[in-house]
This record gives C-alpha cells, sequence and structure tokens, in this order.
C-alpha cells in the first residue's frame, strides 16, 4: 500500500512538471504581455501552427500578429510589424520559470526583460535576483590603438542608447546588443570600435551568468 501511495505522488509530480509547457504558458499569460490579443486568438495561433499552417491573426487592433516559432520549452511570436516577444522556459531545482524578452522596434531595437513563476504566472522578483541586464556602459571598450579619451569622445556622440536581447533557446542564454546610433549609419560606423558587439548571458540552474 505505501508503495502505492508513493507511486501515485510521483506521477501527480510528473504531471504537474509536464503541465509547465510553453503552450500552457501562452494560454495563460496575463493579458499585460500581449494586450493586443485575445484568449480566441492565442487559440487560432496554436491551432494553426498545430495543423502545420502559417500561424497568422489580426489582433485587436486590425494588424497582423505571427506565431513564428513554437517548441515545448521556447516560443517566438512577432506582435506586430515592429514589436517582437520571444519566451523561454528555465528549469531550476524546485520551480519553473518563464523567461520573457519583449522588444520593440522604432527602427532600432529595445528590449524589456521579465522573469515569471509559471505556477502563478507572477513577476520574480526582485529582477536582478535573476539576471542583472547590461547596461550602456557595460558595452564600452578601448580597441587596441585607441585611448580612453578616444573612448570618451566616442561616448559624448552618443545621443540614445538602447538595449536589445534575443534568445538562443538553443543554449538558454540571451544575446545583448546596445544601439547607439538612433537609426543614423554614420554615427553608428563611427562609434562601432567601442563598443562590444555582443554580450552572452547564459541560465545556470539558477540565474544567467554572463559568458566569458
Amino acid at each position: 500500500m505505501n508503495r502505492f501511495i508513493l507511486f501515485l505522488i510521483f506521477a501527480s509530480a510528473m504531471l504537474f512538471v509536464s503541465a509547465d509547457t510553453m503552450r500552457n504558458c501562452f494560454e495563460k499569460m496575463p493579458d499585460s504581455f500581449f494586450p493586443m490579443l485575445t484568449h480566441n486568438n492565442k487559440l487560432d495561433l496554436l491551432d494553426f501552427a498545430d495543423s502545420g499552417m502559417k500561424a497568422v491573426v489580426k489582433n485587436i487592433y486590425g494588424e497582423q500578429t505571427q506565431l513564428l516559432k513554437l517548441t515545448d520549452s521556447y516560443l517566438c511570436i512577432r506582435t506586430s510589424a515592429s514589436s517582437q516577444t520571444e519566451m523561454l522556459l528555465l528549469a531550476q531545482p524546485n520551480d519553473t520559470l518563464l523567461c520573457v524578452v519583449k522588444t520593440l522596434y522604432a527602427p532600432e531595437g529595445e528590449s524589456e526583460i521579465h522573469i515569471l513563476h509559471t505556477a502563478t504566472m507572477g513577476e520574480a522578483t526582485p529582477l536582478r535576483k535573476y539576471i542583472k541586464v547590461p547596461v550602456a556602459q557595460d558595452f564600452f571598450t578601448v580597441p587596441i590603438g585607441k585611448t580612453k579619451r578616444d573612448l570618451r569622445q566616442a561616448i559624448s556622440k552618443m545621443d540614445v542608447t538602447m538595449i536589445a536581447a534575443t534568445i538562443d533557446a538553443e543554449d538558454s542564454s540571451l544575446h545583448f546588443t546596445v544601439n547607439v546610433d538612433g537609426g543614423f549609419t554614420e554615427k553608428r560606423e563611427e562609434v562601432a570600435p567601442f563598443i562590444k558587439k555582443e554580450i552572452v548571458m547564459k541560465w545556470d540552474g539558477r540565474k544567467f551568468v554572463a559568458k566569458r
């Protein structure tokens, strides 16, 4: 009898874990993350993807929203012509978290990062417990042949700095880039030597850490 009870407990635990799929998370996401989509919009996107059709719906603003990729642990959705959302499930010893990257393109990308508990879909706080989101200064570098004075002069020309992030689902990492030109190619080329190409942060089971 004791073995049977233990089996039921184990089976119930497995069912709970299996419920943490990206599909289920997308269905129960708070409206604040996808305010342009109705619940039926979400279901339609999932049904289209399941049937192998192009997963596109008209959102409440009459624009197209397209589900670009969906796996058990990852989702990428083009919410509008100028915005995109990526989501990745993150395993922890006693919890499953959901990393959400929302990016707005105007025309350069700027992202905001959210970490949610999948059980409640509430924010996992404080955010810094799980990731130290890079800021513009983290990208600045002094290349060979240049000086700190050259760097300061380059920084003085950076009117706008925006941090964009993308998810690499293959190794559960975030790739950050900085946009400093507001879309002006000339300024980008001038300051590019003083900026790191990207900063990569990988999930280690508890938090995102900078990849060396």
